[in-house]
Parts: C-alpha cells; sequence; structure tokens
C-alpha cells in the first residue's frame, strides 16, 4: 500500500525557530492558527499552550514577548514531523499549476505521512540569536518593532514519510517541492532568505 522514503534536508545557512518563548503569547499564536471548529478530540487550547510553553522552555518574562524558538526534550532541539508536512504542502500548493495537478496541496496531505514525530536538530542549544527590526501595521499607522530569533547554524534534518503508492504523488512530484523548498526556505523568516537547503531523497 506504501512508497517508504527518507528525506535528508543539509541546510546552507541559519534555521530560525519561530515558536513564542513567551507563554502568553503562546496562547494567541495557537488561536490565530487554530481551525474555526474543532474536531472532537481536538486538545484545549489551554492545555496545548501549557505543553509547548514546557516544550519551547517559555517564561513570563517581557523580554520574551519578542522572542521565538525551538522545542526540545532530553535529546536537544527539534521541529516535528508535523512542520515537515505543512512545508510540503506549501510548496504543493503553489507548484500544483506548474506540475499539472489539480488540488495537489489536497491530494499530498491525504497521501504522505510523515513518520519521524521529532526530527532532531543535532544540537541541544541555539547557536545564538538574531535581533532585527520588523515592520507591521497598527490602527494608529505603520510602526517599527524588535524581533528575536533563535537560529541553528547548518543543521542536518532526517525524516522518514510514507506515500500512499496510488500513482498521484509520485517520486518525481516530491522531488520538485522539495528542491522548489530548498530555495524558498523552511521555518521562520524564510522570506528573508534564512531556511535554505540541499536535500537528498531516497527510497526505502
Amino acid at each position: 500500500m506504501w512508497k517508504l522514503y527518507k528525506a535528508e534536508l543539509d541546510f546552507t545557512g541559519q534555521l530560525m525557530g519561530g515558536i513564542p518563548k513567551n507563554a502568553d503569547m503562546i496562547a494567541s499564536w495557537l488561536e490565530a492558527r487554530a481551525p474555526k471548529i474543532a474536531p472532537p478530540d481536538a486538545i484545549p487550547l489551554e492545555v496545548l499552550a501549557d505543553q509547548i510553553a514546557e516544550e519551547v522552555g517559555a517564561s513570563e518574562d517581557e523580554e520574551a514577548k519578542i522572542w521565538t524558538g525551538f522545542k526540545s526534550d532530553e535529546n536537544g532541539l527539534y521541529i516535528e514531523g508535523s512542520n515537515l508536512k505543512a512545508h510540503l504542502k506549501d510548496g504543493a500548493n503553489i507548484l500544483k499549476d506548474m506540475l499539472g495537478i489539480k488540488a495537489l496541496k489536497a491530494k499530498l496531505a491525504d497521501r504522505v505521512h510523515v513518520t519521524t514525530e521529532k526530527i532532531y536538530l543535532g544540537v541541544e542549544e541555539p547557536n545564538g540569536y538574531w535581533e532585527h527590526a520588523v515592520h507591521v501595521m497598527t490602527r494608529l499607522g505603520p510602526r517599527s518593532a524588535l524581533k528575536r530569533n533563535d537560529y541553528v547554524v547548518k543543521p542536518s534534518l532526517v525524516a522518514e514519510f510514507r506515500v500512499l503508492d496510488d500513482g498521484v504523488i509520485k517520486s518525481e512530484t516530491l522531488e520538485n517541492i522539495f528542491e522548489f523548498g530548498g530555495t524558498r526556505g523552511f521555518g521562520a523568516e524564510r522570506g528573508l532568505g534564512h531556511g535554505r537547503y540541499t536535500y537528498t531523497l531516497t527510497e526505502v
């Protein structure tokens, strides 16, 4: 039923963390991303917020309100398999017309399943943080603010996933999505050129 693949992503620069490190900001961040109609078995947002706060080492410090980073456990920093799945779906949505596959994002979502739940970055702590100005529009007009991202330099990620073997999502389709994604970038601040990578895709 399935074809099994392994993807190795070798980042050429900095991979930026994008999870808020302030406990209050995490709740707002989750609310902004929550579906309008939650499934019946969904974890309550307040419970999920507490869980993420622990995983990212969040605090209530004022300084943490401008700071984003990565989740971590006893094995070090990691991203989740769902982050890679979202990256693939995003690329599929952009490339659907170019590749001539209608509703490619939905087809990929149903057929591609990342089986590596925690994708480790190979370090226990970030290599540093990047502080930069961001420009936002408020009710009072444009304003500038500071933002701080934890980063890891040139990590290598390995993840395994299953693809339904019905001929819809082919290996060349995945190759195209990864090729595009490697230039567009992965993770936070990819619009500023961060999170670019080269990749190896292997059927196992």
